[in-house]
């Protein structure tokens, strides 16, 4: 058994922790088939629904920007629909995992978040950009729009305040 997350489709349920053992813990979190999206660089795997496109599920809002944030190059090129579940990944492919703690508690905390930039000039420092927000998800959009808007940022992370 490993400890993932699940990231509900609707924002009005918090994500939350969850068991899996089998593969069809995994489907029974998504809802049918389980399509894997690697996030190698990151240790990471998410699962969403294989069908979940076809059978037109909900944007997953949180989960997209969560993937976006972790792995720019998808940006605007794809979406996650549906419940998703974020499983830590040793080697990528089919090697899950315990979700790292850090990162769970990160999308669970109940606290303030703040945007911290690595740039171009100088990628080994990390410095804050004085914004703070109240979930993790809006400093994440939060993150992507700067990243956007800012051409000198290397690298973008969100954490706690």
């Amino acid at each position: 058994m490993v400890t993932g997350i699940v990231i509900p489709h609707e924002t009005r349920v918090a994500v939350f922790e969850h068991q899996f053992g089998v593969l069809e813990d995994y489907q029974a979190a998504v809802g049918g088939y389980v399509e894997p999206v690697y996030l190698a660089d990151a240790h990471l795997t998410m699962y969403a629904n294989e069908e979940g496109k076809m059978r037109q599920l909900p944007v997953n809002r949180r989960a997209t920007c969560l993937w976006w944030l972790l792995h720019p190059e998808m940006r605007g090129h794809d979406i996650l629909v549906g419940d998703v579940v974020l499983i830590g990944s040793t080697r990528g492919h089919g090697s899950t995992t315990a979700l790292p703690d850090f990162l769970a508690r990160q999308l669970q905390h109940n606290g303030r978040f703040t945007i911290e930039v690595s740039t171009n000039d100088d990628p080994a420092h990390w410095y804050e950009n004085g914004r703070y927000f109240d979930d993790f998800f809006e400093a994440a959009i939060g993150a992507i729009n700067l990243q956007e808007r800012w051409s000198q940022i290397r690298e973008v992370r969100v954490t706690p305040a």
